[in-house]
């Protein structure tokens, strides 16, 4: 089943805190939010390349799921949240907050759903510059590019998202598009078989008016993991 929402949590730490913030995130908060009426999944990761370092995906049934209680109570950010969840996440460097709603999925169906077996993400997003362009931007956007890169090896399905821009839980500076892309490992980015299905003629026509705002490679937390600082 596809999620027809997701809130993106970015964010770095201050020195020496990596430990106790992945301790935290992984055996409290998460579990928490795992529990909130109509939350799907959720996914902790580190940036191997990219900033902010941390990455939370919840992917939600639908926007309403950041109305309920069990939510409101557990959020580092918005009026009356959780003082540990602020003093962990809440104001934590470079925060950056994101609701969003689903665009396109390709595969619809996805081949193998088990995404408990993926280790890395891609997360993209790509802003067209120039108006004139948006139509053809879209039209190659979702159709080509991110069904032809969920079909690259190892990779189990393309995800693409819009920002809500009027969402209470919005926070610092939110991209307009997310794409995000689970795969096996960060090997299978930049394999020969992934630029031969991402470099196509109308891509390299494309490219000259798109800006890449962001093209960050994480590996994925597992819960419970002990990670060492770095």
């Amino acid at each position: 089943m596809v999620s027809e929402a997701m809130l993106l949590v970015m964010n770095d730490v201050l020195a020496g805190q990596d430990d106790a913030f992945c301790e935290w995130c992984s055996e409290k908060f998460m579990p928490a939010m795992r529990r909130v009426p109509g939350v799907t999944e959720a996914w902790f990761y580190r940036a191997r390349e990219g900033k902010p370092k941390y990455l939370q995906a919840y992917y939600m049934e639908n926007l309403a799921v950041l109305e309920q209680p069990e939510y409101l109570r557990i959020r580092g950010w918005g009026p009356d949240c959780d003082p540990t969840a602020k003093k962990m996440i809440g104001d934590a460097p470079n925060l950056i907050v994101g609701v969003y709603s689903h665009m396109f999925t390709a595969p619809a169906v996805p081949a193998n759903p088990d995404l408990d077996q993926h280790q890395a993400l891609l997360l993209a997003s790509l802003e067209m510059n120039l108006p004139e362009f948006e139509q053809e931007f879209e039209d190659w956007y979702e159709p080509e590019h991110v069904t032809y890169l969920a079909e690259a090896p190892g990779v189990f399905r393309g995800h693409r998202y819009g920002l809500v821009p009027d969402a209470e839980d919005n926070h610092g500076d939110p991209m307009k598009y997310a794409a995000l892309y689970p795969m096996e490992s960060l090997q299978n980015y930049g394999s020969p078989e992934w630029i031969r299905l991402a470099r196509t003629p109308w891509m390299r026509r494309l490219i000259k008016y798109y800006t890449i705002r962001l093209s960050n490679k994480y590996e994925r937390i597992c819960e419970r993991e002990k990670l060492a600082q770095g």
